[in-house]
């Protein structure tokens, strides 16, 4: 059965099987789909993040894995990217919590 399967595999394109991988993995775990939504390009777009964030949360996300704190105070949430991301990072690690505050301002964006 494994030898039929890996004969068929074969004839996808290995772009039609990391979309289909990738499919799989994000409709079996909620972890990892939302780190594909916050990470990977093709998938951050499903979540409008609209974020003035750019590329920072990539460094949020390794200071809150390196310094493993228990609690995590967030001022200024907005869309939510960075507290969704600065989440996944204290699940991640296994501990910690995360308190976003946000005076819902408005502003041009």
């Amino acid at each position: 059965m494994l030898h039929q399967l890996n004969k068929l595999l074969r004839y996808f394109p290995s772009r039609m099987m990391n979309w289909v991988g990738l499919g799989m993995l994000r409709f079996s775990s909620s972890e990892f789909r939302a780190f594909t939504d916050i990470f990977l390009s093709k998938y951050e777009a499903n979540a409008n993040w609209q974020s003035g964030l750019c590329d920072a949360h990539y460094i949020l996300y390794g200071v809150v894995r390196m310094l493993r704190h228990r609690v995590v105070v967030e001022i200024g949430s907005a869309r939510g990217k960075s507290t969704c991301t600065l989440a996944l990072a204290c699940k991640q690690n296994g501990l910690g919590k995360i308190y976003a505050i946000d005076p819902h301002t408005p502003n041009a964006w």
